[in-house]
């Protein structure tokens, strides 16, 4: 007899039970069983909807405590005292050294917490709240309800800038208490001279709200009105620790309440400030007022940090309480952190624009080759007798170019908002030195290149194989060379999504490591070894985007390997680690002061680790079979980025699963509607890539090719990948995608399109009515031929599955070809989401197979049946609504009335869909 499904623990208990008969069958699908289960009796009224929803909402409800619980353990939480006295540790080994030496490494930028956004705002506000309730040893009690986990909309900018700023907010403060604690060192070691320290080894910055690249929805005014509400926010955040401080002692000094009154005073002013630019600037007269009031001189204004350091500075004279001093010198050091503002700012532009904008000064011709030492050449020239021009907001107004914009709002900033912080010029897509050499003629010109770092992103598979020429050209350029001196900083960006999106992310990450050793040799040969180098390694949250399923430890060991660091200090070159937290999903790191502080000690204890092993590791002295491995995983990932069927996955009904998650389109602006027969995935971007691939249990730029890879020589492979260290963190990688990797699950999405299922049950239901109903939906599926190309897709995972676990010292359930009997409960519940959402999926086919034949044009029931047999609900849902409006009550029945229980029958299959995806992306740590 048949067990009642009645709530999660049921369905697990009947899900395994389908598990043995493989032995029997190698075709037989426990995933598949079980939603084939779940559809018959939905179809026959043994099982409802609601009843489904309350299960789901449970499943949620488990999946994010279990990503809690992951998140503590990979933050370090449980074991913090540790990670603080190994932070102790480091800087008593350093403060021997003598104080000169000790300033210099705690006043130098040692890593970087950057806070960004895309496309990655998945989770509802409680869903949040659960997974940190859970990582923070206080989870929630209370019932999950579909409505919390439900993301209905995405997110607003607005929306975004503020989930940003509670997350920098947290990180400053957890800088603040690895502060204290480098003073506490200090003032024991050099009880003369500790004073004199402003600790920089952690930056912050942020360039959500000022990213253009890929959007065209930020005005400037949008981003002048966020920095003048930062800068509100940080005065009010620097006024509100002086008064802390006096609170604490009975005697404060007079420097201390000096600063707090010149503080209240640039708090009204940047207030007012604010208050201007938030008005609507389309109306000549608004612009022109909010422009004057923030040019204009005003005593009281701060536009840097010198007027509060004069009274900060004589505070830390006046008094004599050893506490007071201390804490003075960290509200110092924090000033000297963020100047005017919460964060550094970093502007994002793409290369193209940056070519559109130069192609003003310096024409670019059809027979031009960027790459050329001619063209190189010629901007060079334009940079060095270039003059800057008067800037001020009515030439932004009248501003239509996404660069020339960015650099009249930067100089704009830095005249007017925040005169002292450094700005990053991020140059999306740049795989020539013609472009940054444009990026700095034009700073030039808007009179900004003495503030402003520009900051290539090498992220393409050319770029990334390019960049090390690319960065030794840009060292050759007398005006590169010139400015970096200037500037005593050369800065790049490695990015990991688009790279693991058309490499592999496996190929990527040794790209990038090639990259970032290319650099250091680069500075070398350049002799320009004083100056700093800063190397912001930019990252999703999730496998597929570069970030490793690890502690932080291991995440910071994958982006910047050892060796890496050891390459930089062997050549004693100065190096600034910077690295991304992005979207709700990174945010969560800094969710909680103690999480926050968790990681950020285990982060500054990785950053410090000796590394001058690193160069004995076997993964680097094997440079023949790395090699080889690493291009038989790009030619891999090659032909699967090429196959029609991964193709057809990555444009077809999956697309259904995404959830709204953020305010930068997640399809390439130019690219419109996404018609399968003429898609291409460079359309797509990195996140809905990921998240397609998520929501199939199928992270195959992460998994795909290794196995091929291995074979090339299975001994050498295992000693690089399991015993090397550098090869073992890579693997790693590779076996954390692997947990998540569902391969039957794909079968059972093909299994259930295959129209001979749909048939098989046709005949099953003999001589009842319904009969028909499972005919039309096979004879829809007919016409569409899906499984075939799951199937070979399938294949073509499994084989190349079957050949890593095959050849690699390892579990088998390292390789989850298969659904195992002993796999633990967070992959069940994954197993558990896919059965639900496939039997809503079936039950949506069966419901609208009651549709009239005939209907307006759009909306009959083969057209219907045609977009639903691709599970896309929400457009049918729309045409129907508008097809068939909701009547009042008193009218009598007739179709209509029909078609509206069938309405409102998709909606509550369609707010299951969501809740299922939100149930799978807990999985991956991430969405997208």
């Amino acid at each position: 007899m048949s067990l009642p499904l009645n709530n999660a623990a049921s369905l697990r208990k009947q899900l395994m039970q389908y598990w043995p008969m493989r032995e029997h069958d190698p075709h037989a699908n426990a995933a598949k069983l079980l939603a084939y289960r779940l559809s018959d009796e939905l179809a026959a009224g043994d099982l409802t909807l609601p009843h489904l929803e309350r299960i789901l909402a449970d499943l949620c409800k488990s999946a994010a405590r279990e990503r809690g619980t992951r998140l503590a353990q990979r933050a370090g939480l449980d074991d913090i005292d540790n990670w603080r006295r190994q932070f102790k540790k480091i800087l008593a080994e350093k403060a021997k050294s003598g104080f000169t030496n000790f300033r210099k490494w705690v006043e130098s930028d040692a890593i970087g917490l950057v806070a960004t956004a895309h496309p990655t705002f998945a989770m509802t506000d409680v869903m949040t709240a659960h997974v940190l309730g859970a990582a923070t040893g206080k989870p929630s009690r209370k019932k999950l309800s579909a409505n919390a986990i439900i993301r209905n909309e995405p997110p607003s900018l607005s929306d975004e800038h503020a989930e940003a700023q509670k997350c920098i907010k947290t990180m400053h403060q957890v800088v603040d208490i690895a502060n204290e604690m480098i003073f506490a060192q200090a003032s024991k070691s050099f009880p003369k001279q500790w004073t004199q320290l402003t600790p920089q080894l952690v930056t912050v910055a942020s360039w959500v709200g000022y990213d253009l690249d890929g959007r065209r929805d930020i005005q400037w005014s949008d981003t002048i009105r966020l920095k003048l509400g930062e800068k509100a926010t940080k005065l009010q955040d620097y006024c509100d620790m002086a008064k802390a401080i006096t609170e604490g002692t009975t005697s404060p000094p007079k420097g201390l309440v000096d600063f707090i009154v010149a503080a209240g005073n640039a708090i009204e002013i940047a207030r007012e400030e604010q208050f201007a630019f938030a008005q609507d600037l389309n109306i000549p007269e608004n612009l022109m007022a909010a422009a004057e009031l923030l040019t204009t001189s005003r005593a009281g204004r701060w536009v840097d940090i010198s007027p509060g350091l004069a009274y900060l500075n004589a505070a830390i004279r006046q008094t004599k309480d050893r506490k007071t001093k201390q804490a003075c010198l960290v509200l110092r050091a924090h000033m000297k952190r963020c100047g005017m503002g919460t964060a550094r700012l970093h502007l994002r532009v793409n290369a193209q624009q940056v070519l559109t904008a130069i192609g003003a000064h310096v024409p670019i011709t059809g027979d031009d080759r960027l790459n050329s030492r001619t063209f190189l050449r010629r901007v060079s020239k334009f940079t060095d007798k270039v003059k800057p021009i008067k800037s001020d907001f009515a030439m932004l107004d009248a501003q239509d170019s996404t660069v020339n914009r960015q650099l009249l709002l930067a100089a704009q900033i830095l005249k007017s908002i925040d005169r002292d912080m450094p700005i990053r010029f991020l140059i999306a897509e740049c795989d020539q030195a013609s472009i940054v050499l444009s990026a700095l003629a034009l700073a030039r010109y808007y009179g900004v290149d003495d503030q402003l770092d520009i900051s290539p992103l090498f992220e393409t598979p050319h770029a990334l194989r390019n960049g090390g020429r690319v960065v030794e050209q840009m060292l050759e350029q007398p005006a590169y060379r010139n400015h970096v001196k200037k500037r005593g900083v050369i800065a790049v960006q490695t990015g990991f999504s688009d790279a693991g999106r058309f490499m592999g992310q496996i190929a990527a990450v040794l790209a990038v490591e090639r990259l970032q050793s290319h650099l250091a040799t680069a500075i070398s040969k350049s002799g320009l070894t004083d100056m700093r180098a800063l190397i912001f390694n930019t990252h999703g949250e999730s496998n597929g985007r570069g970030s490793h399923p690890g502690t932080l430890t291991q995440r910071m060991d994958y982006i910047m390997s050892p060796w890496v660091f050891e390459r930089f200090r062997s050549h004693k070159i100065a190096l600034t680690h910077e690295f991304s937290f992005q979207g709700g999903d990174g945010f969560l790191w800094f969710g909680d002061n103690l999480l926050g502080e968790a990681s950020l000690m285990q982060l500054l204890c990785a950053r410090f680790k000796p590394t001058e092993d690193a160069t004995k590791d076997e993964f680097y002295n094997d440079t023949d079979f790395v090699w080889d491995f690493y291009n038989e995983v790009i030619n891999q990932q090659d032909s699967l980025y090429h196959d029609d069927d991964y193709r057809y996955i990555l444009s077809g009904f999956a697309r259904n699963f995404l959830i709204p998650s953020g305010s930068r389109p997640e399809i390439r602006q130019a690219s419109g509607p996404l018609a399968q027969s003429t898609f291409t995935p460079r359309r797509i971007r990195a996140i809905p890539h990921n998240a397609i691939l998520q929501q199939l249990g199928i992270p195959t730029n992460v998994i795909f090719g290794i196995g091929r890879a291995g074979r090339i020589d299975p001994n050498r492979f295992n000693m690089i990948f399991r015993n090397a260290p550098r090869g073992r963190t890579i693997m790693d990688m590779v076996l954390g995608s692997w947990q998540n990797t569902q391969l039957q699950v794909l079968a059972a999405y093909g299994d259930f399109q295959d129209p001979n299922f749909w048939i098989s049950r046709a005949i099953a239901q003999g001589k009842k009515s319904t009969r028909w109903r499972y005919r039309l939906v096979a004879h829809q599926l007919y016409q569409r031929n899906a499984n075939p190309r799951l199937r070979q897709l399938l294949y073509r995972l499994r084989a190349d599955g079957d050949l890593l676990s095959g050849i690699m010292e390892t579990d088998d359930k390292d390789i989850s070809i298969n659904l195992s009997h002993d796999a633990d409960r967070a992959t069940q519940n994954q197993i558990l989401f896919h059965g639900i959402r496939l039997a809503v999926l079936m039950h949506a086919q069966l419901v609208c197979t009651a549709l009239p034949i005939n209907a307006p044009p759009g909306a009959t029931r083969a057209e219907i049946m045609e977009r639903i047999c691709n599970f896309d609900l929400s457009n049918v849902i729309a045409t129907l609504n508008a097809t068939y409006p909701a009547r009042d009550e008193t009218d009598c029945k007739n179709t209509q009335d029909t078609t509206r229980e069938i309405v409102q029958t998709l909606t509550a299959c369609h707010r299951l869909i969501h809740i299922t995806s939100q149930g799978l992306s807990q999985s991956f740590n991430a969405y997208g």
